[in-house]
């Protein structure tokens, strides 16, 4: 499926909010993701930032079929962004045994 071919289809689907100009905003919840990416036959996928591997699940509940690559440094690392969970590599460990925990019934 094209790009064109996907963006028509959730166009369809997924009715645009009237008189609403770029971005374009759908009436779409993010839980129903995974089962948008099922429905246009999306078997590979990345999620980017895991943290306790919650959405991860919700995305694999959706698409059981897919293939998710659950990425995340859970490893202290300098940000320019100040959040003081990813300077405790205690929790961030913790919340990756919690991840793997989680995620262990699924691909």
């Amino acid at each position: 499926m094209t790009f064109d071919d996907t963006f028509e289809y959730i166009m369809k689907k997924f009715y645009r909010i009237p008189g609403e100009r770029s971005p374009t905003r759908l009436r779409f919840k993010r839980n129903e993701l995974g089962k948008l990416f099922n429905e246009l036959g999306y078997k590979t996928g990345a999620e980017i930032g895991v943290y306790k591997g919650e959405y991860s699940e919700v995305l694999y509940l959706g698409n059981p079929e897919m293939k998710l690559y659950c990425i995340d440094p859970w490893r202290v690392y300098e940000s320019e962004v100040d959040e003081p969970l990813s300077q405790d590599q205690k929790a961030l460990s913790e919340f990756y045994e919690e991840a793997k925990k989680r995620l262990a019934p699924y691909k």
